[in-house]
């Protein structure tokens, strides 16, 4: 994660008082968040190349 980006959440969790039980669940989701938006992007790549939804409807 980017330093900016764990500076900006520090001081918004010190900004509102926020447990630490919050901020640790805040610093998954955003983590969590990009880790699936790069999942999603090289899915969306690899369909291009191979032509999934093609080699899934075909018929036996």
């Amino acid at each position: 994660m980017s330093q900016n980006l764990s500076a900006l959440i520090s001081f918004a969790a010190d900004r509102y008082k926020l447990s630490k039980i919050v901020r640790r669940l805040i610093y998954v989701v955003v983590l969590v968040n990009g880790l699936l938006l790069q999942a999603v992007a090289f899915t969306g790549l690899f369909d291009m190349y191979f032509d999934y939804r093609k080699r899934l409807t075909q018929k036996k």
